[in-house]
């Protein structure tokens, strides 16, 4: 296989940078399916929660119903998993009615935000059985609703990957459902989810009144080593000048993200002495092209560390601005109380007003408390509305201190991930610790804000160090960036932690203090690849980039007593390889030794317990069983005693 090269050159006065992206062959792996749950009652990962809406919902594994699969064994007991949704009373109106949406979700790790067992959609596609009770409550149109099925990354961001507005198949329905593999953050899927979206939406008309029993079978992950995985390419541009102020933006966003600071000190308003005011200054904004963009102040009585606190806490007040494809922008004040894990409320009786400003939304937006209930609104353009709560008592008791104030901002659309607002300037006055921070510093006053970011590198204060902006395409797995004097070398690995991914590329900034000396400066994305294995005894310690790989001299051993061994799957200059799973074998010239059984590499290195069973000099030999072009490694000899 020829090794692909890309170069370019940007010239900048005397200094010259150039960028390449270098691949190594690929290595070969093996993959086999991932079963997920087949719900026979034996796997792990069986956890599943349900948020979101109707009457009543519950599930439990029905061994008397199941689905046949060709992508796994089939277990003559096995069952599925029924669920029982009551959609009786649901409606959009909010007020407390049950909401017209359900969401369940099954976390592969067994536990709801544990991420330790991940599935790479790089190589895999979504499989899974499904089947509604043909005597299941219905839409009025006679179908069983709008129903979707997808996967979620880290972060609760969600990917769907099977849509059908009006479900009406009877008997199961085996769903093989192709992952993209460009997707960002799809090599990290951690969940599978299924969604009733809202039954009550113009899209999805005939809402449904009544039970309906479903079931779902064989979670599996499917092999698919045809998908195109072309090298990156890179491209690599001056850094684009700072825009003074805290930048917000959302380039490794989910459309619902929320990324914000929020105050370290409780910052209330009730029962203050005089009027308190909330306002912040937008200096940089998307355009018309991309409208319902929204930064926002949220105030929160006593938050976690959440980043959704409008969702996930009960009481909560926003003003959200959003701008539109007309050219204004449009702030609405909202509320809502006792209502945790959800915002019906908030967009619906909870909604108490709002102010326009013609000239869109750059400017500052303020809401000022003149008293407990009495709140003004006024825009950049000077534009006011005063808004009323309809309940003093309820807002004294409900939002006492300690009150949390957020500012921040969040996509709404998916045309809009990537987009970036900039606040010049956050003030709050008229409580016992007032604000008055225009983000001039190094980084955020960690004594005045906490970070409350979806994705953490999304919120920064720009510093003028930075000299580049390096770019590469996606699917980049195993590849790292190095960096070079010369394009000869030596290259090392470059240290740019701070990437942010936009659709389906990936990019970096490239800080001055980052460049090596001299006037120039190489990149080059790098797929290392193992080469052959490496075994290190008790006493020998890894060194990589020398002509051994290794130091020390083995450690004697006891005739009969176990010791451990490490393997290594490493490159040519002996680097370790944290990518390989591979499978590895050992022999011994001891025929009286007690050697591992067969084992897999995790992130490229094993430990592995040995016994030799004769006294002398002797050996191992290690070889991997997964990658024949991995060459196999002998020991040094120890001496056994």
């Amino acid at each position: 296989m020829k090794n692909p090269r890309l170069s370019l050159c940007t010239r900048l006065a005397a200094a010259c940078l150039c960028a390449g992206a270098f691949v190594s062959p690929i290595q070969a792996q093996t993959y086999t399916n991932i079963v997920i749950t087949k719900f026979d009652g034996t796997e792990p990962f069986q956890n599943l929660f349900y948020w979101w809406g109707l009457k009543t919902f519950s599930t439990a594994v029905d061994p008397t119903v199941n689905a046949t699969t060709t992508l796994s064994s089939n277990d003559p007991g096995s069952g599925s998993l029924k669920g029982t949704s009551d959609w009786t009373g649901t409606s959009g109106a909010g007020g407390g009615a049950p909401e017209p949406q359900l969401m369940v979700w099954n976390a592969l790790a067994g536990s709801q935000w544990n991420s330790s067992v991940t599935v790479n959609g790089y190589y895999y596609d979504l499989n899974f059985d499904f089947m509604v009770d043909t005597n299941s409550a219905r839409t009025t149109n006679g179908d069983f609703g709008h129903i979707r099925a997808g996967v979620t990354l880290n972060g609760w961001s969600q990917v769907t990957l099977w849509d059908v507005p009006a479900y009406t198949n009877v008997g199961w329905t085996h769903v093989h459902a192709y992952i993209d593999p460009t997707i960002p953050g799809i090599d990290t899927i951690t969940g599978f989810w299924l969604n009733w979206p809202w039954q009550t939406d113009s899209a999805n008309l005939g809402s449904i009144q009544g039970v309906q029993n479903f079931w779902v079978d064989n979670i599996i992950f499917s092999t698919n080593l045809t998908k195109p995985l072309n090298p990156p390419t890179a491209t690599l541009k001056p850094a684009p000048r700072a825009i003074t102020g805290l930048n917000i933006n959302s380039i490794g966003s989910g459309q619902y993200d929320r990324n914000a600071i929020a105050t370290v000190n409780p910052e209330g308003w009730v029962n203050a002495t005089g009027p308190v005011t909330y306002s912040m200054t937008l200096s940089s904004y998307p355009g018309t092209n991309n409208p319902n963009f929204q930064s926002h102040i949220m105030l929160v009585p006593n938050p976690g560390t959440e980043t959704a606190p409008d969702w996930n806490e009960p009481n909560a007040i926003v003003l959200d601005i959003q701008n539109q494809a007309n050219g204004n922008a449009v702030a609405n004040f909202r509320y809502k109380t006792n209502q945790p894990g959800g915002n019906s409320m908030l967009y619906g009786p909870g909604t108490l007003g709002s102010v326009t400003s013609t000239n869109g939304a750059l400017g500052t937006w303020s809401m000022t408390f003149v008293s407990n209930t009495n709140v003004i609104l006024t825009a950049p353009t000077g534009a006011t509305n005063l808004v009323t709560f309809p309940d003093d008592q309820a807002v004294q008791s409900l939002f006492a201190d300690p009150v949390i104030a957020y500012f921040g901002e969040q996509p709404n659309t998916t045309a809009n991930i990537g987009q970036e607002v900039v606040i010049s300037n956050i003030k709050i006055t008229g409580t016992t610790s007032p604000i008055n921070d225009s983000f001039t510093g190094t980084g955020i006053d960690t004594n005045t804000w906490n970070l409350r970011a979806s994705q953490a590198n999304d919120v920064f204060i720009p510093q003028n160090d930075a000299a580049y902006v390096l770019t590469w395409t996606l699917p980049d797995q195993n590849f790292n960036v190095e960096v070079a004097p010369s394009i000869t070398g030596p290259w090392s690995d470059a240290g740019l932690t701070n990437g942010v991914i936009q659709g389906s590329t990936k990019s970096v900034t490239v800080t001055r203090s980052m460049l090596p000396a001299g006037k120039a400066a190489f990149f080059r994305l790098r797929k290392p690849v193992a080469t052959k294995l490496q075994i290190l005894l008790p006493g020998e310690t890894a060194a990589p980039g020398t002509l051994t790989g290794k130091t020390g001299t083995p450690t004697a051993q006891a005739n009969g007593v176990a010791f451990n061994v490490t393997v290594n799957a490493v490159d040519a200059n002996w680097n370790v390889i944290n990518y390989v799973k591979d499978t590895v074998h050992f022999t011994s010239p001891d025929s009286n030794a007690t050697l591992p059984a067969d084992g897999a590499l995790a992130n490229g290195t094993g430990t592995f317990s040995v016994t030799f069973g004769t006294a002398g000099s002797q050996t191992l030999t290690v070889s991997d069983l997964s990658d024949s072009k991995i060459n196999s490694a002998t020991s040094a000899s120890v001496t056994v005693q």
